[in-house]
């Protein structure tokens, strides 16, 4: 007898723990999705050290991890193609700027895929890809 009143007391307790919770994610309290997203990462060689979108821009700051390479093109989704020849030194840090990018609001969260072109040394051909994810300025 006491074993079960003990059971039905905590099992209505933890159910009514449960209820509460669903209640409160149905009406938009507890949700995931709505919550702003950060983020800067690169393939290869390429260290992001800082970002920022503005309503038309692109700006990324990247550190070369790797070898000495020559970026020939830098895109991502949503912005205006950019043909570069920029010479990125292994150790060396360099600003990328893609402008005329689609209009996005103030306050918006935005995911941007780059797209970064090169040849290296020895003259073979590669692509590094990245994501920027973030709130446009």
């Amino acid at each position: 007898f006491l074993s079960s009143r003990f059971a039905l007391t905590y099992l209505g307790a933890v159910s009514s723990v449960f209820i509460v919770i669903a209640i409160l994610s149905s009406f938009g309290f507890i949700n995931e999705s709505g919550k702003e997203k950060y983020a800067c990462l690169f393939s290869e060689n390429l260290n992001c050290l800082d970002y920022k979108i503005t309503s038309t821009a692109t700006t990324v700051f990247v550190e070369n991890k790797g070898s000495d390479i020559v970026i020939s093109n830098v895109q991502a989704n949503g912005c205006e193609k950019k043909d570069e020849n920029l010479v990125l030194k292994g150790g060396e840090r360099l600003l990328l700027s893609l402008d005329n990018c689609k209009k996005e609001e103030s306050g918006k969260n935005v995911e941007r895929d780059i797209k970064i072109e090169y040849v290296d040394a020895s003259g073979n051909g590669g692509t590094i890809t990245g994501n920027v994810i973030s709130i446009v300025e």
